[in-house]
């Protein structure tokens, strides 16, 4: 029993030792603080989840192009409009890993970048049709972004607050609703004789693009 409790305390003393050792490490970790209580020079703060709003420019990478309207002219399939170059304004979500925090900085190079994945949904992009709803295409990608400093500590050092940043992202665009021209309809080709009218008929059909974007972030 007494060397029972001779290792049971040794044992404690070292879980004690070892709870100290690693508590002091990851303070040594955290970042300094201004005189707000802010995190300053060194965050990491910014690297994780974020949002951001923006504007975007996609184009179609089917074959078939993605038709607006088209019309019977004289027993041929014209069409009127269509839409393979898409402008939207983008809603974002992103998770950036960023930059080792310890690279050197000051007031004459204290721009900061984190990239990682984000995915986007695009409202106002097709005219596909009414009652389509607010939400016109998806995107998934990859993206980078870059935040300039608040201030900056007596020492030159910059200091980063918030999550304002300036995001460049490129990924597959998916819009579930596009309307193309229906089956056994081709363009600039005789109308079906069982197709009657002067309005072509369209079907909708899944189209996938690629989608550049540029979102702000704050």
């Amino acid at each position: 029993m007494h060397r029972l409790r001779h290792l049971s305390a040794r044992l404690a003393a070292g879980t004690a030792l070892f709870l100290s050792l690693a508590c002091n490490a990851v303070g040594a970790e955290k970042p300094p603080k201004d005189g707000t209580g802010d995190a300053v020079y060194g965050t990491t703060s910014w690297g994780g989840l974020n949002w951001g709003i923006g504007i975007s420019l996609s184009a179609d990478i089917g074959r078939q192009s993605h038709v607006v309207t088209a019309t019977n002219v004289g027993g041929i399939v014209r069409v009127q409009e269509t839409q393979d170059v898409i402008v939207g304004f983008v809603l974002e979500a992103h998770y950036f890993f960023v930059e080792p925090y310890n690279w050197p900085r000051n007031r004459y190079w204290s721009t900061r970048w984190g990239t990682g994945p984000f995915v986007a949904i695009e409202a106002g992009g097709t005219s596909s049709g009414a009652g389509q709803g607010p939400i016109s295409a998806y995107a998934l990608g990859w993206m980078i972004g870059w935040k300039e400093p608040s201030g900056f500590q007596p020492d030159g050092q910059p200091i980063y607050k918030g999550n304002a940043s300036w995001n460049i992202g490129l990924g597959l665009r998916v819009d579930p609703r596009a309307k193309v021209l229906g089956d056994g309809i081709v363009a600039n080709q005789p109308v079906p004789v069982t197709e009657t009218g002067t309005e072509i008929r369209l079907k909708t059909s899944p189209r996938y693009g690629i989608m550049v974007l540029s979102s702000f972030s704050f």
